[in-house]
């Protein structure tokens, strides 16, 4: 799996790997490939050399793997998709677009709020981190991959993906869902500190109650917490390219749900 980034103006001219769903997403110039060229996945079946003397001959271009694009600490970056690509996608964005949620005004941040200076006070305490981000594509309007697709018509929705791995996260160390009965008791202060990136769907939260050591929101500065956390703390995510390489380069304990 490689998240591709054409470096030429103009428009892709050749499809990645040797099918769709990829799409045409290699530019006629040079790509930039965000993992090692030793930890590529080898679609094509052929060496490194093999596979540059393949895309230059056939799709006259080159991949250039660089590795995780990290960027400078308070970078902006892209965040959730609310994209339409087919007309029952722009029908859907519409739909949602108009419903009002109660829930909706959580998922985004107050003007005043530092979730990494959150997460750096937590770690000055001793609290552990545990960062939940289930990526951009089960959370968007995508019919078949996103918020209310099953993939092939045998998964289950991204709704129903992304809900699952939150409560079952609130429920191991959401500080208000630890019953008393509990055989360990833990003093509050060390509770972990959840922070969860959720996308901006309208029902994202839905009847999801929020202990106090957690934090939703529609997008979270990933790298930026990544770089606050260590061995003590958990990255949980969706598998995808990119929170994949920034987990490995940061050295953080990884959960895929896929």
């Amino acid at each position: 799996m490689h998240f591709v980034s054409s470096c030429s103006k103009k428009s892709p001219v050749y499809y990645w790997g040797t099918d769709p769903p990829f799409g045409q997403t290699l530019g006629p110039s040079e790509n930039l490939v965000t993992t090692i060229a030793s930890l590529r996945d080898p679609i094509l079946d052929m060496t490194l050399e093999e596979e540059a003397d393949f895309y230059r001959t056939k799709c006259h271009t080159k991949l250039c793997y660089v590795g995780p694009m990290l960027g400078v600490p308070g970078m902006k970056r892209a965040a959730t998709h609310k994209a339409a690509f087919t007309i029952e996608e722009q029908q859907l964005l519409i739909e949602q677009s108009e419903i009002k949620h109660r829930r909706r005004s959580d998922l985004h941040p107050r003007k005043s709020e530092d979730l990494v200076a959150l997460a750096k006070s937590a770690k000055d305490q001793g609290r552990p981190l545990i960062l939940v981000c289930m990526g951009t594509v089960v959370t968007s309007d995508r019919a078949v991959f996103g918020w209310k697709g099953t993939g092939l018509g045998t998964s289950i929705t991204g709704k129903e993906l992304v809900q699952s791995v939150v409560n079952g996260v609130l429920d191991a160390v959401g500080l208000s869902r630890l019953s008393p009965q509990r055989s360990i008791v833990i003093d509050s202060s060390s509770y972990p500190l959840v922070l969860c990136a959720v996308g901006q769907q309208p029902d994202a939260l839905d009847s999801i109650e929020l202990p106090p050591n957690a934090v939703c929101r529609a997008s979270v500065p990933q790298v930026d917490l990544l770089r606050c956390m260590d061995s003590k703390d958990l990255f949980i995510q969706h598998g995808g390219q990119n929170s994949t390489m920034e987990g490995l380069r940061y050295g953080i304990a990884t959960q895929m749900n896929i």
